[in-house]
């Protein structure tokens, strides 16, 4: 890594675009932190049905307002 650093090819982190709480298209590890809710929760919820999300490519999105209203309605 030295030798990378020394001819000038450094690695940066990149923050992300948007806090967590401002996004409003979560991924399944996002929601499973803002719920606590396991990936295979969330996954066998949207097979079912009861959580409306739509693939992105090869991953899951899940609307903030579907995740928040369902918290809402199973409470």
């Amino acid at each position: 890594m030295a030798i990378l650093d020394g001819l000038g090819y450094r690695r940066e982190r990149q923050q992300p675009a948007a806090a967590l709480g401002e996004k409003i298209l979560l991924t399944l590890g996002e929601a499973q932190a803002l719920t606590g809710l396991s990936r295979d929760h969330l996954k066998r919820a949207i097979a079912a049905g009861e959580l409306r999300a739509g693939k992105l490519g090869r991953a899951w999105r899940i609307k903030r307002s579907r995740l928040e209203h369902r918290s809402r309605t199973s409470s």
